[in-house]
């Protein structure tokens, strides 16, 4: 047994579960009445098998930086006794039907994740039903088998069904950099956190909505790298650059593909007449590259908020202020608990309570949302 800093815990990257909002919310009331229910599983290198999640809410929610770890080999069962919970009481059958629960509603597989593995190898016939595959969009044979679809006319699949204005598939931006990276047009940041300011993904996109941001899983932004006019036609003022996520330890080609996508995003929205808050949550051995294509003087940034992070998003608002020149920034803190609130009100940064605080009534954010302090 061991303790490992949470930060040498590595996600996966290929997590098929993209989860649900309403498992998220769940999960976190659950963390909050009865703490870490339900241990993770680690591989052999600190890669999460089972428990993304509840690691990225541990260390928001409990504070958490650290893990108790336990090498196995997954021949003895392993029991973490909890002797702060007995099941003859009521708080402890409430904790046994939030850890059962959670799991039921927080599931929501990412077919394209699905696909991706099932091509590449993994059994998937075992653990689905041909049909369930099928409901997800797949092309499996009468085996079960998952069949890569025909990219053969890629360009066109690529930027899908959506009306396009001629060329945008292969335009070219101005760049300042070696690998061609857009460099974003300074005149178009920015300017006003103007709001609603809402979650790509969490409300109809019919709803007027001023200023988006993709603090949220993947899975639920993916598409707008293949159809950017999603974001155009949903009429905002201001988008927060799409946050690819990025962990420490992924190659830094990896890091720059994220960053060229989001940059590319930014900029193309600029053209259609959408202003920018680039997006400064990023691991920090990236930040050199995450920086790439943003003008010396831009003084319009986002970041997601974590209570037990709050270095990192000190050190972000220095990185902003350094780069723009000036402290008189536009800075812009998503999520995390009252903690992020105060620290963004001593700091003059505009925080954003979580879409199920905001609608719970948990905390009073910057943007004058009815809610109560929790």
């Amino acid at each position: 047994m061991e303790t490992v800093k949470l930060s040498q815990i590595r996600q996966d990257e290929l997590n098929a579960n993209a989860h649900t909002e309403r498992g998220t919310y769940m999960l976190r009331k659950s963390m909050e009445r009865f703490g870490f229910l339900e241990p993770g599983v680690l591989d052999a290198n600190n890669r999460i098998i089972g428990g993304n999640n509840r690691t990225e809410t541990a260390a928001d929610i409990l504070d958490a930086d650290e893990a108790i770890v336990i090498d196995i080999d997954g021949r003895t069962p392993v029991f973490v006794r909890r002797t702060d919970l007995d099941l003859t009481t009521p708080e402890g059958r409430e904790a046994a039907i939030a850890l059962n629960r959670t799991a039921q509603v927080g599931i929501e597989f990412d077919p394209l994740v699905l696909e991706d593995l099932a091509v590449s190898g993994v059994e998937l016939g075992d653990w689905f039903q041909p049909q369930e595959l099928k409901a997800f969009g797949l092309d499996v044979d009468d085996a079960g088998k998952v069949a890569r679809p025909d990219y053969s006319d890629l360009l066109a699949d690529f930027w899908g069904d959506v009306p396009m204005p001629e060329g945008v598939p292969d335009s070219l931006w101005p760049t300042d950099n070696e690998w061609g990276i857009p460099l974003l047009d300074i005149t178009r940041q920015a300017d006003a956190f103007d709001v609603p300011i809402e979650t790509w993904g969490a409300k109809r996109r019919n709803l007027k909505v001023g200023t988006y941001h993709f603090y949220t899983e993947d899975a639920r932004f993916n598409t707008v790298w293949q159809k950017p006019d999603m974001v155009v036609s949903a009429g905002c003022v201001n988008a927060v650059e799409p946050n690819f996520s990025v962990y420490d330890q992924v190659p830094r080609a990896v890091a720059l593909w994220a960053t060229f996508r989001k940059r590319w995003l930014a900029r193309y929205w600029q053209s259609r007449g959408i202003r920018i808050f680039v997006d400064l949550n990023v691991a920090r051995p990236y930040d050199d590259l995450n920086l790439l294509g943003v003008p010396r003087g831009w003084r319009s940034y986002a970041t997601r908020g974590y209570e037990s992070r709050l270095d990192m998003t000190a050190e972000e608002l220095a990185i902003a202020r350094a780069h723009a020149g000036t402290d008189s920034v536009l800075f812009m803190v998503y999520g995390g608990s009252a903690k992020v609130r105060d620290w963004c009100n001593a700091n003059g940064a505009v925080w954003v309570a979580e879409d199920m605080d905001r609608a719970k009534g948990k905390y009073l954010d910057s943007i004058g949302s009815e809610v109560t302090d929790g």
